[in-house]
């Protein structure tokens, strides 16, 4: 190849290019958590509503713990035997006037009672989702707005003549 003055070659001259092996991923190859979001049924998939669901399950645990407040007992001045207990099935957070050396939060009962939730979160939001696609809770105007599927008309007499005549022609 031919050199200019500087020593650098031109740069419209070609070059030869070695062919690389690159590894790509085939494009029929589909990931785990695809492959897991195909057998799983739409129907039993989350949806945004799950959480707002949890949060009023967990408001609704708080509630339920104020209300379980040992009011009798600071009423009549035994102060000592004051325990306020919140959650629910578990107590996850215990302040006791008594055994003031102890942490107050039971982090595994905490973990066991959000996870409870959580179940019976995701419970209430696939009902509801089953109960709201049910076709007879939907109105006249939601059931109208649905697509109708026609079936295709027989043949008429006229059209069966028709392509008899054409296919005696074409003969």
């Amino acid at each position: 190849m031919a050199e200019n003055k500087e020593g650098v070659e031109p740069a419209n001259t070609k070059s030869k290019i070695s062919p690389q092996k690159v590894n790509y991923e085939s494009i029929d190859s589909e990931s785990f958590a695809q492959i897991i979001n195909k057998k799983i049924p739409k129907v039993l998939t989350p949806t945004k509503r799950i959480n707002k669901i949890f949060g009023a399950i967990f408001i609704l645990t708080l509630i339920i713990s104020a209300m379980q407040f040992p009011l009798g007992s600071m009423m009549s001045g035994e102060f000592e035997s004051i325990a306020i207990k919140v959650g629910f099935p578990l107590h996850f957070l215990e302040l006791d006037s008594l055994n003031k050396d102890k942490s107050p939060t039971l982090p595994i009962n905490l973990l066991i009672d959000l996870l409870l939730y959580l179940i019976v979160a995701y419970a209430i939001d696939i009902s509801l989702g089953l109960i709201m696609k049910n076709p007879l809770v939907e109105s006249e105007e939601e059931i109208k707005q649905r697509p109708v599927v026609f079936k295709d008309k027989d043949k008429t007499i006229a059209e069966k003549v028709t392509e008899k005549v054409i296919e005696k022609i074409e003969k």
